[in-house]
Parts: structure tokens; C-alpha cells; sequence
């Protein structure tokens, strides 16, 4: 008897004809199919995979549903679930050792690194015409700030490609600002996510040094992503005066992704011409934003002041409940 899995988003809904035929002669004929996904275990996800999708399954897995009956915490962060990373990543893994699934198919390598049984990245024959354009800001976000928004919303603003920001914490910061990451700051960063400001993992996820050469060497070949996005990094300008001299391949990575430099108060632009002060690069000089870092949120914390206005409401209300940085 075969025993497979199935991962939902952005498996079995990928290639949703391909899996509704394939799902069904497995079935039909005793073997199993073991449909996992994070989304909580309801009629209406039922339904979504039996008449939307076409699927036929023996065993339906919810990553959410499973924890909560475990007691895990769970906190619903725009609606989406949220608990300690690590729990969620390896439930899959632990699933089909337990039920000795012989093979899984999921779109994410996050997961493989847990599992012990066969595992396999599905990846779509999607064809997209154009790619999106992103713009990437890293940083420890150590809390995220109402100037790390207003430096996002000065990109999408005034930069017209520019199809979403992606807010990327780094996992171990070559400056030392931080050793590991918080599941505080993830959190955080999911607060202030709106359509065109997002999350991104991908620094956590794959456990990178924080060095932003190593990052898009990577990630710019990376299948998950090649295909469909078109990266950029934005930055301050007080990053860029000693861009030369101590990032990490410097002139390579100035040929590698297209930097937008956003203006920040004592770095003025005019004076800049280094590897970023030519095109592709973009130079935002008529842009003004707050100077705002999270090390002054943090101390102001620490001194028992406010930080209203320096993040945004929500984070202001997290940092409160959970009293951190105190």
C-alpha cells in the first residue's frame, strides 16, 4: 500500500487538476493520501478541498488544529495563526513519521530539514509573464519602528515599479545586535504587515549570516522565487558612505541587485559618490523620513518613557503586554 502526502498551499492547489486525478485513483484503489496543511481543520476547508480543488483523501492533517488540542499558544496575527516557529515547522515531519507516510510533497525546504522520512520540494510549471519588483529591507527590527514604515511606504511612494516591501530580519546580525532570532520580533513584524508591507522569512528560515551578499547570492537563484520575483534592497543613507569599504564584495553586490537608497537625516545624499550613486541604483534624495531607530525605542523603554509615535500602535501595545526591552 502506498502511503503519500500532500502539502495544500502551494502543492495540491498549484496543480490542482493534476492532484484531483491523481488523489482519486490512489484512493480508489486502498491506498492512502494524507492531505496536510496549516489552516485549521473546519467543515469550510472540507468543502474548499472536495468541490474547489477536487481532492479525495483517507487522512486530512491541520497543523493549527493539532497544536491547539496539544495546548500549544496560539496567537491569530491578522487573522492567520501564529506559535513558536519551531513547533510549526517540524509537525509535519513528526506526522509522517508517525503515520509512516513514504512520501511528502510540500513547496517549502523549511520543512525537509525536519523530516526523517522520504520528503520531496514540488515545484509548480507556473509560467509568470512579468515578475514582481520587491523591495527588500533587512535589519534586526529589534522592535520594527514607525521609521522602518515610513522608509517602506517612502519606497512605494515614489519608486512606480515597486511592487511590495518585504521586511527581512536577520537571523544572526554581522553586527551583533542580537544573537538568534525572537519570536517577539517575527510577531511584531506581523502586526504592521498591510497588502503592500510584508514579512519575510527567508534570512530566519534558512538560518543565513545576516551578510547581504550571501542573502541574495542565494536568493536570487533560488527556484522559489527567481521565477516570480525581480528583488531589490532598499537601505539608509547612512549605510551607504561606508559601502565600499566594508560590506562584504561590495562592488559585486552593487552588480548583483539594484539598491534604493532612502535619505536619512545627517547623511545627506549629495555628498554620496560611491559604488550606489549611479543607475540602476536609485538615489530617493527628495525623500524625508524620521529618524527613528530601535535602539532609541529601546532605551526610552528602559527609562521608563514613551515610545508613542516611534512604532506603530500595535507594536506599541506588544511591547507593552509582553513588557519587553524593559
Amino acid at each position: 500500500m502506498i502511503r503519500i502526502g500532500i502539502d495544500i498551499h502551494g502543492v495540491a492547489d498549484a496543480s490542482s487538476r493534476f492532484f484531483s486525478e491523481l488523489t482519486h485513483l490512489l484512493v480508489q484503489t486502498g491506498h492512502e493520501v494524507h492531505i496536510l496543511t496549516g489552516s485549521e481543520h473546519t467543515d469550510a476547508l472540507e468543502q474548499y478541498l472536495r468541490e474547489d480543488l477536487g481532492l479525495a483523501w483517507t487522512h486530512l492533517f491541520s497543523i493549527t488544529t493539532y497544536q491547539k488540542q496539544q495546548g500549544t499558544p496560539i496567537r491569530y496575527i491578522h487573522d492567520n495563526p501564529f506559535m513558536d516557529p519551531d513547533l510549526w515547522d517540524k509537525a509535519k515531519a513528526e506526522y509522517c513519521k508517525n503515520h509512516e507516510v513514504q512520501l511528502h510533497l510540500d513547496d517549502s525546504s523549511v520543512y525537509g530539514k525536519w523530516f526523517q522520512t522520504p520528503y520531496a520540494k514540488f515545484y509548480s510549471n507556473t509560467v509568470f509573464e512579468k515578475k514582481k519588483k520587491i523591495g527588500v529591507i533587512g535589519g534586526s527590527f529589534n522592535p520594527v519602528t514607525s521609521g522602518h514604515i515610513q522608509v517602506a511606504q517612502a519606497v512605494l511612494n515614489t519608486v512606480p515599479d515597486i511592487h511590495q516591501i518585504w521586511l527581512m530580519p536577520a537571523y544572526m546580525h554581522k553586527f551583533g545586535k542580537h544573537t538568534a532570532y525572537s519570536s517577539d520580533r517575527i510577531q511584531m513584524l506581523r502586526l504592521v504587515e498591510t497588502e503592500k508591507i510584508r514579512y519575510f522569512e527567508y534570512e530566519i528560515e534558512n538560518r543565513l549570516s545576516g551578510e547581504t551578499f550571501v542573502t541574495f547570492n542565494r536568493l536570487l537563484d533560488d527556484p522559489d522565487y527567481k521565477h516570480q520575483y525581480e528583488f531589490c534592497m532598499v537601505i539608509g543613507s547612512d549605510c551607504v558612505f561606508d559601502f565600499d569599504s566594508k560590506w562584504l564584495n561590495a562592488e559585486l553586490l552593487s552588480h548583483l541587485i539594484q539598491f534604493i537608497v532612502v535619505p536619512r537625516p545627517g547623511f545627506p545624499l549629495a555628498n554620496y559618490h560611491g559604488l550606489l550613486s549611479k543607475p540602476p541604483h536609485i538615489l530617493l534624495k527628495d525623500v524625508l523620513v524620521s529618524d527613528i531607530s530601535a535602539t532609541l525605542v529601546r532605551e526610552r523603554i528602559q527609562q521608563g518613557q514613551s515610545i508613542t509615535g516611534l512604532v506603530p500602535e500595535a507594536v506599541e501595545e506588544y511591547i507593552a503586554i509582553h513588557r519587553l526591552y524593559g
